[in-house]
């Protein structure tokens, strides 16, 4: 995924100024949460993880002038596969007679809508690289690491949007649990905001330190997952 610097973002921010102060408005409309669809969340075995979160994002465009956008944030896992994941788990600890706390990354889909002050939208690129950290800080706070960019393709909505897919591959590893990582960031703007979707799911051999050994619990076809993902991502509002 190409991010852009914030050389440029605050280029651009600095260009868009004087259209917003016209209006006298550097505060942003609330944004409405980027839901997927509730029926197709429940037959894929997926759940919201706690209520959407409201914040603002601050952009200091000169010494004295600030530029806020509001932020919605809703996150989203396969509680169906963690479920098989952490019975299997279970048995072989239990059968084996040993005490282990073991980690799985669950899969997620994390959904970020931005609104901006006079109804201004930014380009996909400037908000790229503005969301850049928050893509960092999930693989980050999710024990993701060595992430390689792949695959760019376009993808078509069920609300008649055009979103930019950028695909990832990573490696997971957290309290002696090892798989890899197949992810992905969508984006996309709307006549009124811009949204960012990041979703990962586990991939292959999922492993466990046991003792003094290591051992291969099940195989998870990340690319079938991949694909259910975007199928939820798809339904996005």
């Amino acid at each position: 995924m190409k991010i852009s610097s914030s050389y440029k973002v605050f280029l651009f921010m600095g260009a868009m100024l004087s259209a917003i102060v016209v209006s006298g408005c550097l505060e942003a409309p609330e944004a409405s949460a980027a839901l997927l669809d509730n029926d197709q969340l429940t037959i894929h075995g997926w759940l919201q993880v706690g209520d959407p979160e409201v914040s603002q994002i601050e952009h200091n465009i000169t010494k004295n002038t600030v530029l806020t956008m509001s932020l919605i944030k809703v996150k989203y896992q396969d509680e169906e596969i963690s479920s098989v994941v952490g019975g299997g788990i279970q048995n072989v600890t239990s059968r084996l007679h040993i005490d282990s706390k073991q980690a799985f990354p669950a899969p997620t889909i994390i959904t970020y809508r931005i609104t901006m002050p006079g109804g201004k939208k930014l380009p996909l690129e400037t908000f790229s690289s503005l969301m850049s950290p928050s893509v960092e800080r999930t693989n980050r706070d999710n024990n993701i690491s060595s992430l390689r960019w792949g695959n760019t393709t376009e993808l078509q909505l069920d609300n008649g949007n055009n979103a930019n897919a950028f695909f990832y591959k990573g490696n997971f590893s957290g309290n002696g649990s090892y798989v890899g990582i197949l992810g992905m960031v969508v984006t996309y703007n709307d006549e009124n905001s811009s949204t960012m979707i990041i979703g990962f799911v586990p991939d292959g051999k999922f492993a466990v330190q046991l003792g003094d050994s290591r051992k291969e619990l099940l195989f998870i076809d990340g690319r079938k997952e991949l694909e259910e993902m975007t199928d939820l991502i798809q339904t996005v509002e």
